[in-house]
């Protein structure tokens, strides 16, 4: 039965924000249409949360086991054992946890050691934070496919324009984007390339699609 948990703080680590993001119709097959739809996160299979001391070589194969995404190494793991668990409450008992919202967890734990965990196509690695990550490691996503990612995900995104100038628009991203995220205008095909944590990046599309009207 899906649990109502929507992955709270974790011993006041973090507090995921998975709040409704605005719903656009779907209509047609234009690239505005494309871009529009906002879809819900998947229910992907979703993981039981066990509580515990874990090594972060533990940790990283319990979820690569259960996303059956193999992991790829990457950046040296810290050493030591990391604590995992919920409040020893009734209402947190079998929570389970969906993907995105353990890589979220995941990698504000992460951050103390400059590290970040990524999920590639059909794999996920570990990789330095403090040097920008090579952007062939970074998977491409639709706008769709954006809103189903954790907002700690690096990914790539092609957004085309319908009307505004693409210089234009990544001149007014550049002022939102923070400093892990980058957009390049392509002129030729009237679009902008986005590169950057998909949290930074949803903000981005809505702006887009304001502009873009």
């Amino acid at each position: 039965m899906r649990s109502a948990f929507s992955f709270p703080c974790l011993l006041g680590c973090l507090a995921l924000c998975l709040g409704e993001s605005n719903a656009w119709a779907a209509a047609g097959k234009s690239a505005k249409a494309e871009r529009a739809v906002l879809q819900a996160r998947p229910d992907d299979e979703r993981m039981l949360l066990e509580c515990g001391f874990r090594t972060w070589d533990l940790l990283l194969e319990w979820v690569s086991d259960n996303t059956k995404m193999p992991l790829v190494t990457g950046a040296a793991l810290p050493e030591g054992a990391v604590w995992i668990g919920l409040p020893a409450t009734p209402e947190y008992e079998g929570v389970r946890v969906s993907t995105l919202e353990t890589i979220d967890y995941l990698n504000e734990r992460l951050r103390p050691f400059a590290l970040l965990l990524i999920r590639r196509d059909g794999c996920l690695t570990v990789v330095s934070s403090d040097t920008a990550v090579d952007p062939r490691f970074l998977p491409y996503v639709s706008p769709a496919e954006l809103f189903q990612r954790g907002r700690s995900e690096k990914v790539r995104l092609i957004l085309p324009l319908e009307s505004a100038r693409p210089v234009d628009v990544a001149g007014r991203l550049n002022t939102l984007l923070g400093p892990q995220s980058s957009v390049t205008p392509l002129q030729s095909t009237r679009g902008l390339l986005l590169i950057g944590p998909a949290g930074e990046l949803q903000r981005a599309v809505e702006l887009v699609l304001f502009l873009d009207r």
